[in-house]
């Protein structure tokens, strides 16, 4: 018994559902971490294998609590959120893959706003993870390593918070 129309529309139904989650997923990122997005980028620039070494450790150290967890009918729940967190944290990566994608994307286009280069780097990032066999099973698990590690450092980076300053005294009202 073959495969059936059906199963093929859902297999692509979900490749498609999956590369539009990641697009979405870089693009946030990239908009509401915009500094931690930028120093996964400069680690993936500056320390590439260090990034993918990282990446691939921490995936490989995860892997075994996931396949415990959804082995396991109670705690089946938290092993889908630890993917999700995974996924999260991959997607920092991804979102500075995407703004490095962007810095060379709006190099030819000066009119380009940053906004518009993200969107667009993380399109040509989700669309090649999406192209059949190089894409599915060479590209996707390198960018999700390579964005793992980043995402991880990017995570866990100590930055200094700044003191508020004290409140200004206008001498208008002081007098």
């Amino acid at each position: 018994m073959g495969f059936m129309i059906g199963d093929v529309l859902g297999l692509v139904a979900t490749i498609l559902a999956i590369g539009f989650s990641a697009w979405a997923f870089m693009v946030a990122a990239g908009l509401l971490f915009p500094d931690k997005t930028r120093y996964a980028g400069t680690m993936i620039r500056s320390r590439f294998w260090s990034s993918f070494f990282i990446g691939l450790g921490g995936i490989v150290v995860c892997i075994l609590p996931v396949v415990i967890l959804l082995n396991l009918p109670a705690t089946r729940l938290f092993g889908y959120w630890l993917i999700c967190m995974i996924a999260c944290t991959a997607s920092f990566g991804g979102a500075g893959i995407a703004q490095l994608l962007s810095e060379r994307i709006r190099e030819g286009h000066a009119e380009m706003t940053p906004y518009a280069g993200l969107v667009k780097g993380a399109g040509f990032l989700s669309a090649l993870a999406m192209s059949p066999l190089v894409g599915w099973f060479f590209l996707t698990p390198m960018f999700l390593i390579i964005g793992f590690g980043a995402g991880l450092r990017a995570a866990f980076r100590r930055t200094p918070i700044a003191a508020p300053s004290a409140p200004q005294v206008h001498e208008h009202l002081t007098a």
